[in-house]
């Protein structure tokens, strides 16, 4: 099994079939895109300077810090509800892609109404299996985010009141910083190792779902059925698998530092405008000009480069198939 040719092939299926595209650039909508890019712009204020500058949702973090405990209530309940519709938009999208690039490699064409009827019956089970996978990361970063939610409870009183424009004294931040500095370091001597291995774990379950998501959509087996599966192709291919995450890593990074460039320069004007609310003509243009940039580049050319990733997760899985098929014939002969 050549790599680089089944690179090729997706190439070639990606470049010719541009309907493809459009369910990339869906996903990406969804906030499942694998290309993006972002840049930060940030302030800092003298120690003597009270309180913050009037920004944007500042009454509303106000409100926030006084009775917490409904916006965390209502926040999470949003947050389930919106990432229930988005994960089976963005499965569904995901299956109708794999059932294209499967058509094609049958047929020599393809039609999203096909994909899409193809696929319709198999976002829920795919959302499942994206929990599933999903889970082991989660358990093992649970320390880290009690640990947040510990530190972010210590300043909770002191970011209130700057939030209120009241700076606290020198003497009242020494008072709070001293016994969270003499637990911090050992916190975080405890938290890194395992943000670090959950995140190489999340990394890998991650391949392993797209690897099982190709099962369940190509094959017809039941979850078990396609973990069990999906497992035992991973491990026998487990080199052309960590390759192709690896190269597509490289290419999303390139991307984003390419796309960040001019997004930057763009951004900083805005950023101060925003920040101060002090709007002219020119941050005003440049604000419609990063709206219009964000758009074109991160979701439509990052929605297709999405597409291309899926086209190209299909391919390796089929060759990886036929060439289990083939040591299987060779062993039995």
């Amino acid at each position: 099994m050549n790599y680089f040719s089944i690179f090729k092939e997706a190439l070639k299926i990606f470049w010719r079939h541009k309907s493809l595209w459009i369910l990339g650039i869906i996903i990406t909508i969804f906030g499942q895109g694998e290309y993006g890019f972002s840049v930060n712009y940030r302030e800092s204020y003298p120690a003597g300077q009270s309180g913050l500058p009037d920004m944007p949702g500042r009454d509303l973090l106000i409100n926030f810090f006084n009775n917490p405990i409904p916006y965390i209530i209502g926040f999470s309940l949003l947050s389930l509800f919106l990432w229930i519709i988005q994960s089976l938009i963005c499965w569904w999208s995901q299956s109708t892609l794999i059932s294209m690039v499967n058509d094609i490699d049958q047929q020599g064409s393809t039609s999203i109404r096909n994909g899409l009827n193809a696929g319709k019956q198999k976002a829920i089970p795919l959302t499942i299996l994206s929990v599933l996978f999903a889970l082991p990361t989660a358990i093992i970063n649970l320390p880290a985010i009690a640990g947040g939610i510990w530190f972010f409870s210590k300043f909770f009183d002191a970011y209130k009141d700057l939030l209120l424009g009241e700076t606290p004294s020198p003497e009242a931040m020494q008072t709070l910083f001293e016994p969270i500095m003499s637990n911090i370091l050992l916190g975080f001597a405890c938290i890194f190792p395992l943000v670090f291995i959950g995140g190489i774990l999340g990394w890998l379950l991650g391949l392993l779902n797209k690897v099982t998501a190709r099962v369940f959509v190509l094959e017809n087996l039941s979850i078990s059925e396609s973990i069990r599966q999906g497992w035992k192709i991973a491990r026998g291919n487990f080199g052309h698998i960590l390759l192709n995450g690896i190269v597509l890593i490289v290419i999303s990074v390139i991307f984003g530092w390419v796309a960040a460039i001019p997004a930057l320069a763009i951004w900083v004007p805005v950023a101060r405008a925003l920040i101060h609310q002090n709007w002219s003509i020119t941050s005003v243009i440049l604000a419609v000009i990063m709206a219009l940039y964000f758009l074109i580049i991160a979701v439509g050319l990052g929605g297709i480069l999405t597409s291309f990733n899926s086209v190209l997760w299909t391919k390796l899985y089929k060759a990886m198939t036929i060439k289990d098929v083939v040591i299987s014939d060779n062993h039995a002969s």
